[in-house]
């Protein structure tokens, strides 16, 4: 099984982290999770794995839009301060 793969063979230590979702998804979950349970009892289908990663991808995504939006923010206010207050220089003749 590859990085990428959604069974493991280990348990890390972990915290509970609930969600709510259709039964009908849960129901799906389940019945995955059964049916690798035998093929190998030592795979789960690690559904932490998969929401962590999620998760992380989310937050990931939410740091890139607030660091753009700062900067924006930040052009968007020296360009208003900027021009308000800047003085035009005088031509010299």
């Amino acid at each position: 099984m590859g990085k990428q793969s959604v069974f493991i063979k280990s348990r890390e230590d972990t915290v509970t982290v609930s969600a709510k979702v259709p039964r009908s998804l849960k129901l799906r979950a389940d019945k995955l999770r059964d049916q690798i349970q035998e093929i190998d009892d030592e795979l789960s289908f690690d559904l932490s794995v998969l929401i962590r990663d999620a998760i992380e991808e989310a937050v990931d995504k939410g740091e890139k839009e607030l660091t753009r939006l700062k900067k924006t923010v930040e052009k968007e206010s020296n360009n208003a301060f900027g021009s308000s207050n800047s003085q035009q220089p005088a031509e010299t003749l």
